[in-house]
């Protein structure tokens, strides 16, 4: 399967930018292009609203969006009126919308260079790649999703989060790697799963991009930096040089060990999946599988493999425990 990612909204994919020039809406009202509506909304002054639909280009208005009265709900309800903006748009236009479709199930990334880390994903000091939440690029897929008329519990991409062996006790492992391996074939046969993402660490991401293989599927595999593997004893070295060989799309985001790149490998192979599987044991209250879950999952399918019961559960909206 060809490695499908656009990551730019320029030239033949202008028109998944904000900024082309297709009418959207917001509660009824039509503005000039989806960056007039959603500014609009930041407001709910009349006289700043007439203004910015009156804005003779999007970027005056995304200008005058920055200088409004701000609903106090604002950070609130943001994403959900990005949604409904952004439907709107392709609503509006069935060309516009046989476009979107057409885009299958590529990945859309907003990359930038304004400095939007959530909506979009940005070049960084000391990175390889695009980072940032990329809300706008998700909030294109979820609008594409419905147009192409999925159920909710279509899942192309697969993400992984999980404990390292360390954390996990021997007895258990062997029931791990049974249950990682019928979840690949169950999300693949169940949800239409085409794609595993590992963050090929020792452990739950090594054992889950074996059952993403094993299930014929594609792997894509998110490191924090080049040498993670070369501390590593010889064997599960000699596998992560064997996994990332095989991994379709291979994504590298920074140049050496921080904290912070572990940290946002994490935020991209969440960010780019559709469900989370999430391998945890209730009584480890700290660390990057916890912080990943409180972080980059909020929201969104969680299927929880608990290592203490031996029980999987599913949220389809994840929302962590106080």
């Amino acid at each position: 399967m060809p490695v499908n990612v656009i990551d730019r909204f320029e030239d033949q994919h202008r028109y998944l930018s904000n900024f082309s020039d297709f009418p959207a809406a917001y509660r009824d009202r039509w503005y000039p292009t989806a960056e007039h509506a959603f500014a609009a909304a930041k407001t709910t002054d009349p006289q700043w609203i007439a203004r910015i639909a009156d804005a003779p280009s999007p970027g005056a208005a995304k200008q005058l969006g920055r200088r409004v009265p701000l609903r106090p709900d604002w950070e609130t309800i943001k994403t959900q009126v990005m949604r409904e903006v952004v439907a709107s748009k392709f609503a509006r236009t069935p060309a516009l919308a046989d476009r979107l479709r057409a885009t299958g199930d590529t990945l859309l990334v907003e990359g930038n260079t304004w400095g939007d880390k959530f909506w979009g994903r940005v070049p960084n000091s000391g990175t390889r790649t695009l980072v940032g939440r990329n809300m706008l690029g998700r909030t294109l897929m979820a609008v594409r999703s419905e147009l192409h008329g999925h159920p909710a519990t279509r899942w192309p991409r697969a993400a992984l989060t999980g404990h390292r062996e360390k954390l996990i006790a021997p007895e258990v492992r062997d029931w791990l790697n049974s249950e990682l391996r019928r979840l690949a074939v169950k999300l693949r046969d169940d949800h239409q799963t085409h794609t595993g993402n590992s963050g090929l660490a020792t452990g739950s991401d090594t054992w889950w991009a074996g059952a993403v293989l094993d299930a014929r599927l594609a792997l894509w595999a998110y490191q924090p930096f080049p040498q993670q593997a070369d501390p590593w004893t010889q064997t599960p070295r000699h596998e992560h040089a064997r996994l990332r060989d095989r991994a379709e799309r291979l994504v590298v985001v920074g140049d050496r060990y921080s904290n912070g790149n572990f940290d946002l490998r994490n935020e991209l192979l969440i960010g780019d999946a559709n469900v989370v599987v999430a391998v945890r044991d209730p009584a480890i209250t700290r660390g990057g599988t916890v912080s990943a879950l409180r972080n980059y999952c909020i929201g969104m399918p969680v299927i929880t493999i608990n290592v203490r019961t031996r029980r999987t559960t599913i949220s389809t909206a994840f929302r962590p425990h106080p």
